[in-house]
């Protein structure tokens, strides 16, 4: 059992307090003055306004950070230098300096950090990984991912639509579709040109709505990511195609296959369960 200590109270939660009496243990949380009351009937713990008191006062092994964008990267240095393992919600930090001082630490310090791509998580995108690495479609040659999740402005913190304080949506949200790209296909991205916008709340003057980027992959294909905050509804897609074929997943519905055979698609009852990727993490820590 790993006690575990919550810093935040924004988003992926439940990716910790559903392990919780299965592999880990709450034993503090800290948040905003504001959410204290929702902390306490949420995790029944001791809750704290000031995390550097819960890190002072609480036995933990492992910090779970999910509190404002723009302030993540002081708790988890804070965290390591007091020997912390982490779990960080994405994105960990806003600047590339503060996530290379992240990692120089942790290594320094022989510490473990996992970020929440949660979507690894997902039988959707874990069986599209398996058609994809069996060389069913051959190698790899365009890729094409999209996100979209609805802005939802008046259900959102203030902090969320500040592009300063939340990154915008390259961060918190086509993060997720850049990790699929490589982890699906295997390959790194190696070079990236990228545009941004605010087309729907003008008034808003520091929220970014939409954005694209193009990237070079290291076999020398192309990979396409768009993400937006414009649309009504959730729209998920990641098509790869490849030397002898293409594999297109559309909004965890389907999955079509198209080979030199023809087309085959698969659907929910093709895939597995989907998986925590925190509990694959722990178990991780005594090899499996």
């Amino acid at each position: 059992m790993y006690r575990i200590g919550i810093i935040g109270g924004e988003t992926h939660i439940n990716e910790i307090t559903q392990l919780r009496g299965k592999m880990v243990e709450i034993t503090g949380v800290a948040v905003r003055p504001d959410q204290v009351e929702w902390a306490k009937k949420e995790f029944g713990a001791p809750v704290y306004t000031d995390y550097r008191r819960l890190l002072d006062e609480k036995p933990i092994d492992i910090v779970a950070v999910a509190n404002e964008n723009d302030l993540k990267a002081e708790v988890m240095l804070e965290s390591l230098r007091r020997g912390k393992h982490a779990i960080v919600d994405k994105p960990m930090a806003l600047k590339l300096s503060e996530v290379e001082a992240i990692e120089r630490l942790a290594k320094e310090k022989g510490l473990r950090v996992l970020m929440l791509l949660t979507m690894r998580g997902s039988p959707w995108y874990r069986k599209t990984r398996e058609i994809v690495l069996s060389g069913a479609i051959g190698a790899p040659v365009q890729v094409y991912g999209k996100m979209q999740v609805p802005l939802k402005p008046s259900e959102r913190p203030p902090w969320f639509l500040d592009k300063y304080r939340a990154g915008g949506p390259i961060l918190d949200l086509a993060l997720h579709t850049f990790d699929q790209v490589e982890w699906v296909t295997g390959l790194n991205l190696t070079a990236v040109t990228a545009y941004e916008a605010n087309l729907s709340h003008p008034e808003m003057k520091n929220l970014i709505d939409s954005g694209a980027e193009l990237f070079r992959l290291e076999n020398g294909g192309t990979a396409f990511v768009e993400q937006n905050r414009v649309g009504f509804d959730y729209d998920y897609r990641l098509y790869v195609v490849g030397t002898n074929g293409q594999v297109n997943l559309l909004n965890n519905r389907s999955i079509r296959v198209q080979t030199q055979e023809g087309w085959r698609e698969y659907g929910k009852a093709d895939l597995g369960p989907t998986v925590s990727v925190v509990e694959d993490w722990l178990k991780s820590f005594n090899g499996g």
